[in-house]
């Protein structure tokens, strides 16, 4: 964020794409976490609840998917928020299963709002790499998913992979 009330959400999304004036959370299908102002704020069906701890710039916030319990955990540096423990399945926010959403599916995404200035979001979906910044934790190795394959700055939840094709076989 450069400026203005820091409107950057993240999470997951069922719809095919958001409209110019829709953030991240206007629809049933959608779940953001999200700073707004000095609160931090769950987003869902343009609703918002007060929920979890602010992140600011340089946080890493973590999304961990459960599709099997309907369940979404989200992390900011490391700490799961709200009392969430994705390897227990306990905590989390409860969302619509998958395959009740339009297309079947969750997407991974992100949005910021603010009429006069921007934000930029740098994503690891489990390569080893935030833009171009490598991953330096754990020895250099990061933390590895169920499949073994990706590198995570933080610890990855148990059974838990990477949102990648060999993940998708765990």
């Amino acid at each position: 964020n450069n400026g203005g009330n820091d409107y950057s959400i993240i999470g997951i999304t069922a719809n095919q794409s958001v409209a110019v004036d829709k953030a991240l959370g206007d629809y049933a299908n959608d779940w953001g976490y999200y700073k707004g102002g000095s609160n931090s704020l769950l987003r869902n069906n343009n609703g918002t609840t007060s929920w979890g701890t602010p992140y600011n710039a340089g946080d890493i916030v973590g999304v961990a998917l459960d599709c099997t319990n309907n369940k979404l955990y989200f992390s900011k540096n490391g700490v799961w928020q709200e009392s969430g423990n994705p390897s227990a399945g306990s905590g989390g926010i409860s969302i619509s299963a998958a395959s009740s959403t339009p297309l079947g599916f969750y997407f991974p995404a992100c949005s910021y709002f603010d009429g006069t200035y921007h934000g930029r979001f740098k994503a690891n979906f489990g390569n080893g790499f935030f833009g171009t910044t490598a991953i330096t934790t754990n020895s250099g190795n990061g933390y590895a998913g169920a499949e073994n394959a990706s590198k995570f700055y933080y610890p990855v939840p148990t059974n838990y992979s990477a949102l990648n094709t060999k993940g998708l076989n765990q």
